[in-house]
């Protein structure tokens, strides 16, 4: 029960989409409330599209030891 990988490396304008390989459920949800996918069934996905540059911390908060950032460039 880890994000994987925990730091994802992108461009401005690219959509990202995690999958969830467990076999409980998670969430994908941003740490400063820009975006949250709900809950996420095992083998479901989320995917959202980044336009702006940053740093974007994100958890699963089901899980609270979840934690990873996506890097917009």
């Amino acid at each position: 029960m880890a994000f994987n990988p925990g730091t994802i490396t992108a461009t401005a304008n690219t959509t990202i989409t995690w999958t969830n390989k467990d076999v409980v459920a998670h969430t994908v949800t941003s740490t400063a409330g820009l975006f949250d996918s709900g809950t996420i069934n095992s083998n479901g996905t989320y995917s959202h599209l980044f336009s702006k540059a940053g740093t974007f911390p994100y958890k699963c908060t089901i899980h609270s030891g979840m934690n990873a950032t996506l890097i917009v460039n």
